[in-house]
């Protein structure tokens, strides 16, 4: 009996073994176990069960998988779920975004141009809003240089003066001077309107180190448009390290007429900036007294010197769609 038992024992064990993988192949079963990991923290598994999941799925459950892997920041599954998300909808915009964002982060530039096409040509007429949108969503995955790689090969050969305007943006992001300063003049020439790619120039010119020129195109903006560039001579003169001159432009703004809380911050940040704590306590505290500390200027304060767009960590918080 007792062999019996053993033999009876080693079969159980023996359906267990086997069963155990099939089970673990179930698209449902591996969605749970990804939601449950996401639950305790644990985002590379969760990413890993979903792309898993992916394989076998819906586009619900793809989109998913994919969103997940690229929040986790687990590349190999984000890259397998996107691949199987754009495959099911080749068109889509949402699906052809994350593939593009996956894709240059994992710096395949062919693979985010075709994809940046599809989103491109999905948006119609609302084409330049799209492009847009598309920019920075890729920022927030991979550097200037790589977006502009994307950026630059997936908008074709005749780009709008606004699709100008943002890549001589990108290319100031990329550091890139030259190549910002001849997208932004041909922006300029097919619009001589657009004030935006005038801005650029006039932090070309800063890059550039030519501060003359980089002072006189701040003052044609700040003309063009003084309703949005109010601060463009004062930010100008911030990033050439004239530093006093540019207090001086501020107090010139507020007598006359500038409303004082804006101009208030910009003098807290700067001597933020330049280390001087005790003026930037007490210009923050007067700021904070009168209820005018706005959201931009704590976000600012709250963030570590080294701060960009990049986010770490584990998203354990992500929501299931």
């Amino acid at each position: 009996m007792a062999a019996v038992v053993i033999v009876a024992g080693g079969c159980s064990a023996a359906r267990t073994t086997q069963t155990a993988p099939e089970q673990a192949k179930d698209p449902s079963t591996l969605t749970l176990l990804a939601e449950l990991a996401l639950e305790r923290g644990d985002c590379r598994l969760a990413a890993e069960d979903y792309a898993a999941a992916a394989m076998q799925s819906s586009v619900a459950v793809v989109r998913r998988a994919s969103e997940v892997g690229l929040a986790c920041e687990n590349l190999p599954a984000a890259w397998q779920s996107a691949q199987r998300w754009r495959a099911l909808a080749p068109a889509d915009a949402d699906a052809a975004t994350t593939y593009a964002a996956i894709a240059v982060k994992l710096y395949k530039i062919p693979q985010a141009v075709a994809a940046a096409q599809t989103v491109i040509k999905a948006a119609g007429a609302n084409a330049n809003e799209r492009i847009g949108q598309l920019a920075t969503a890729l920022l927030e995955e991979a550097e200037a240089p790589a977006v502009l790689a994307v950026m630059a090969a997936a908008v074709g050969p005749n780009p709008s003066p606004e699709t100008l305007t943002l890549l001589a943006q990108l290319s100031l992001e990329a550091y890139d001077p030259e190549r910002a300063q001849r997208y932004a003049q041909q922006a300029y020439a097919a619009e001589p309107s657009l004030t935006a790619a005038k801005q650029i120039l006039a932090r070309v010119y800063v890059m550039q180190s030519n501060a003359p020129q980089a002072i006189a195109t701040a003052h044609e903006v700040m003309i063009g448009d003084p309703k949005n560039y109010t601060f463009e001579l004062a930010e100008v003169l911030i990033a050439l390290d004239r530093r006093e001159e540019a207090r001086q432009e501020l107090e010139r703004l507020r007598v006359s007429g500038t409303p004082a809380a804006e101009v208030d911050q910009r003098l807290a940040l700067l001597a933020f900036q330049d280390g001087d704590l005790p003026e930037a306590q007490r210009r923050f505290a007067d700021l904070a007294a009168r209820g005018e500390v706005g959201e931009g200027v704590i976000r600012y304060l709250a963030r570590p010197r080294r701060a960009r767009r990049r986010y770490g960590g584990c998203p354990c918080g992500l929501s299931a769609a």
